[in-house]
């Protein structure tokens, strides 16, 4: 039992050791701290004392920011160990001598991966490969997301940047940039061996000789997914991209891009790809606007030698008339090409190009779906080594309108992703009746987007054809209902006669038209009157039509629909400054907006602007809904809506509050309570949330005002059940937890002799709970739960809380329960007026003293819900209000300003 412990014991140890002998070394151009390569604090200063530390396997060397060096052996590091960039800046460079930077050359196992690293300036005249020298069979070298550029060669051997032989290379997410030689491989030189490159760029390498970017002699060269552009031979021997020479090689070149690649021999066989011997297969890639020496009227994209077999999969070259130089030029074969169709002209003008931002060859959508491209759109990857997710509409009838969600009609042969770069092409028109996310889009020709459907961009748009965008507005013979508050989703859209005609807009008295814009400074409207206006993005109208049920002779569009027509916005938008005061504003894009999120965006600039709520127009009930930065209504396309702004900051719409689901509201599981007030006109609500994180104050974001631009002649609403300043609140939102202990003050306006009929909406609302509405006039405790409805007509006109209370019970409530003064509120209503809200009726008794104790006021009177008191002139600051009934009292303190 004891050797079985001390076993356990040992061998825990070892594996402990073992764990902790892997370090991490680090090296600065100057060192710091202790300069013992322990932490980034104190890096070593020389980067030779830094490879002296990586002795085990595992063990990593951290290079921040740039190092020089005159270069290291790494023949006796026969272990797998890591040499990485600390970040971007992370560069190993010579310090001006003439050798490389590693060499392995002699009988090892060495496993070095060189990982986020940049390598530049590394000049040798030794016998090849600036940054690497390897000869070994035994060794295993990877590049992983490195950058080799501006590295050259001046010996024989070649390989601007790397000379290897016999053993194993793995490129990954590299780039070879301006790497060069004098004699062959501007950037590689391989002599035997594995070599597996992936997503790797070859960019501007050349070579005197042979092989502008790659040389090879029987090594074995696998690349996948990687660019060849503007490499180049500038003397005799050709391949000016890539040169297989000797017979015992086997390679394979898969989804790669050989662009703009120039060959300086005048044999149009001595192209981009030269193979001597050899056997190459190619598969999905494309070579387009190679050329020999610099002839721009000739391509050359392969030559092949006497022997071996070339074989082409599925991809792209271009052909000049004669087919010179894709013809076999030995016993070799050359089989399974493709023909990028058209003449060279036409590939030239395709639309390939270079990108500097992405380093790729890029592809743009042609403007027309008659246009040549030399890009294979029978699947969803293009050919070459990128894909450009470019998904053209290509079906249905020239002239016609053909529907998006036919997966036929599309280049791809599916309907577009969220990643798809979409095309609307000349020749080509197409109607979007749902709502669905593209990345970018470009329309020539016209997109039709139906109503209530959303349609986002999330990249560009480029549009010189035409986007109109459909919304649904509901005549009415009631002309307050028949209004709707709308914004234009696109840009560049003008009202004119021309969009009077077609769209069936309401002739008024005189020379009105049924389009106008909000005066904020007298909450007014002006009306278009026969001069053009020119949509705003981001500005609301209010708008109504009269449909006339012609629809052929002036082109018109169907009845109750108005288009909105123009382009795109595809990017953040900034309105002009606000007014002080409601501001009309609508939805810039034709996606849906979250309220919620637009309202909380950090990015909006409007510092002014009241930043918990907005009001949309509800022309059903003839009322502003307010909608609170909480609740997360969704704006439709082409809504308007209102916003309240004390200063004249501009509004600030971000493009990623964009969205493709729509509805009036999210739904939550939380508990509401819906107050709804019917006249014989008019419809009215209050609404009070109850959760577990609000207060009976003031909750930023869960409170709504009701609208006060334009004030409604009949109206319901609630004030706040504790810190009441007075205002009303048509969203409130209270503490579920005290539901029975609260007393909810119910304003209510409308004129004398109106018939009011109360009754109640309730979501997720506990079962066993009862909701009264008290009606201290009459007295009365009405139950509004289990659909039952209350229904009064005034004898007077009312503006003001008062009358009106909201209890929650279990239990029953009557006229003989006593009234806790815990729901009276009072407040400063204005200077010198003392408001106090939730009186029992009867007398009652208030007495002001100030923090001394000194009695101030002392008034008495009979009570009937609500009572002003006017105030004497006092000094600023805190006072205790004494409020005596007839059954109780209540101190409460308050603070004058």
């Amino acid at each position: 039992m004891k050797k079985i412990t001390f076993l356990t014991i040992y061998l825990s140890l070892f594996l402990v050791c073992g764990l902790f002998s892997q370090q991490t070394v680090y090296v600065s151009a100057t060192g710091a701290g202790l300069n013992d390569g322990t932490s980034e604090a104190n890096a070593r200063g020389s980067f030779g004392d830094a490879m002296n530390d990586i002795n085990s396997e595992g063990d990593k060397l951290i290079i921040i920011g740039t190092v020089s060096t005159s270069g290291a052996n790494l023949t006796s590091k026969s272990f797998a160990f890591t040499i990485e960039g600390l970040d971007a800046s992370s560069t190993l460079t010579a310090n001006g001598g003439t050798g490389r930077l590693f060499t392995i050359n002699g009988a090892t196992t060495a496993d070095v991966t060189l990982k986020d690293l940049t390598f530049s300036g590394i000049n040798t005249t030794l016998a090849g490969g600036g940054v690497l020298f390897s000869n070994n069979a035994g060794a295993t070298v990877t590049f992983n997301n490195c950058n080799l550029t501006g590295n050259s060669v001046t010996n024989i051997q070649g390989g601007g940047a790397i000379f290897f032989a016999n053993g194993t290379l793995n490129i990954i997410d590299s780039s070879f940039e301006n790497n060069t030689s004098s004699t062959k491989g501007g950037a590689i030189f391989a002599n035997s061996g594995t070599i597996t490159i992936t997503n790797t760029l070859f960019k501007t390498n050349s070579a005197a000789t042979k092989g502008g970017a790659i040389y090879t002699v029987n090594a074995d060269f696998t690349i996948t997914g990687s660019t060849f552009y503007d490499n180049e031979t500038t003397g005799a021997g050709g391949g000016s991209a890539f040169y297989v020479e000797g017979s015992g090689s086997s390679n394979s070149i898969t989804n790669c891009t050989f662009f703009q690649n120039t060959t300086a021999n005048t044999n149009l066989d001595y192209g981009t790809i030269r193979t001597d011997n050899g056997n190459t297969t190619v598969t999905n890639s494309l070579f387009y606007d190679n050329k020999t020496n610099n002839d721009t009227g000739g391509t050359s994209d392969w030559g092949s030698g006497p022997n071996g077999t070339q074989t082409f999969n599925t991809s792209i070259a271009q052909w000049i008339s004669t087919n010179v130089d894709n013809q076999d030029e030995g016993t070799g074969s050359i089989t399974g090409i493709k023909n990028g169709g058209g003449t060279a002209a036409d590939l030239i003008n395709s639309g390939l190009a270079w990108n500097a931002t992405t380093k790729r060859v890029e592809y743009t959508a042609p403007s027309a779906v008659a246009d040549h491209s030399p890009i294979d759109f029978a699947s969803n990857s293009d050919v070459g080594a990128w894909d450009s997710e470019i998904n053209i509409f290509i079906g249905g009838t020239t002239g016609a309108v053909e529907g998006w969600t036919t997966a036929a009609n599309w280049s791809n042969g599916v309907l577009p992703s969220a990643t798809d770069n979409v095309a609307i092409l000349t020749g080509r028109n197409c109607n979007l009746p749902i709502s669905t996310t593209v990345n970018d889009i470009k329309v020539t020709s016209l997109l039709r987007i139906s109503s209530n459907q959303g349609l986002v961009v999330n990249g560009d748009a480029i549009v010189t054809g035409t986007v109109r965008y459909s919304r649904a507005l509901t005549n009415n013979a009631d002309n307050t209902k028949a209004w709707h508050l709308v914004a234009s989703p696109v840009v560049d859209e003008v009202f004119d006669t021309s969009y009077l005609t077609i769209n069936d807009i309401a002739v008024g008295t005189n020379s009105n038209r049924g389009i106008a814009t909000y005066n904020t400074g007298d909450n007014s409207w002006s009306y278009y009157t026969g001069v053009d206006i020119t949509a705003t993005s981001g500005q609301g109208y209010s708008m109504k039509i009269t449909p006339d049920e012609i629809e052929s002779a002036g082109g018109e569009y169907a009845d109750g629909i108005v288009v909105f027509e123009g382009t795109l916005n595809d990017t953040d938008f900034t309105t002009p400054a606000l007014a002080a005061g409601f501001n009309l504003l609508g939805n810039p894009y034709t996606s849906f907006v979250n309220s919620g999120v637009f309202l909380g965006d950090a990015a909006n600039s409007a510092t002014g602007m009241d930043k918990t709520q907005m009001w949309v127009w509800n022309s059903s009930t003839e009322n502003y809904d307010v909608k609170t930065v909480g609740e997360a209504f969704v704006l439709a396309p082409a809504q308007g809506f209102f916003v309240n702004s004390t200063n004249t900051a501009a509004v600030t719409f971000s493009k990623t509050n964009q969205a493709t689901t729509g509805g009036a509201f999210q739904k939550t599981a939380r508990t509401e309570i819906k107050l709804l007030m019917n006249t014989s006109t008019n419809e009215r609500f209050a609404k009070i949330y109850l959760t577990d994180i609000a207060t009976k104050g003031f909750d930023s974001g869960w409170e709504g005002e009701v609208f006060g631009g334009i004030a409604n002649k009949v109206d319901v609403f609630t004030e706040l059940v504790s810190d009441n300043q007075g205002k009303n609140y048509q969203v409130q939102s209270l503490p579920i937890s005290e539901m029975e202990s609260m007393v909810i003050p119910v304003g209510v306006i409308a004129e004398a002799g109106k018939e009011l009929t109360f009754s109640l909406e309730q979501t997720n609302f506990p079962s066993d709970v009862k909701v009264y509405l008290e009606d201290r006039v009459a007295n009365t405790y009405n139950e509004l739960t289990n659909s039952k409805t209350f229904k009064v007509t005034l004898s007077e006109a009312l503006n003001d809380v008062g009358r009106f209370y909201l209890h929650a019970s279990k239990s029953a409530l009557s006229v003989d329960d006593a009234l806790a003064l815990n729901g009276v509120s009072m407040y400063k209503s204005n200077a010198n007026t003392l408001k106090v809200v939730g009186l029992p009726n009867g007398a009652s008794n208030i007495k002001l003293f100030n923090i001394l104790g000194k009695q101030v006021l002392n008034t008495s009177f009979i009570a009937s819900g609500v009572k002003e008191i006017t105030l004497p002139k006092l000094a600023t600051g805190v006072y205790i209000v004494q409020l005596e009934t007839e059954t109780s009292k209540l101190n409460k303190k308050i603070v004058l300003e």
